[in-house]
């Protein structure tokens, strides 16, 4: 399986991708969403995560969602319950709220 990792946050790709590569998830990674998704059109994976920390995370996932078909996990931080319900609805298939733990 093959995931590719979206963050502008050097903290959380060691600790995502250390997560990732866990599980035996093979990792490629990115600084910023639209290289991310221009690389994704000429090579799709099997998952994204995008860790970005941006004002509108809903138009975020729903930018990503006209490019990637696969699944779309999201870390943001600050949600509140009508918000993560949005980015679900929206297209967003898990999303982890910060801070989280990979233990």
């Amino acid at each position: 399986m093959q995931a590719s990792l979206v963050t502008d946050n050097p903290q959380d790709e060691a600790i995502l991708a250390h997560a990732l590569r866990l599980a035996g998830v093979s990792v490629a990674t990115a600084r910023e969403l639209p290289s991310a998704l221009a690389e994704w059109e000429r090579k799709p994976n099997d998952l994204l995560v995008v860790a970005l920390r941006t004002p509108h995370p809903l138009r975020m996932v729903k930018d990503v969602r006209h490019v990637v078909g696969a699944p779309l996990i999201v870390v943001t931080e600050g949600c509140s319950e009508d918000a993560h319900l949005e980015l679900l609805d929206a297209g967003a298939d898990w999303v982890i709220e910060r801070p989280y733990s990979v233990r």
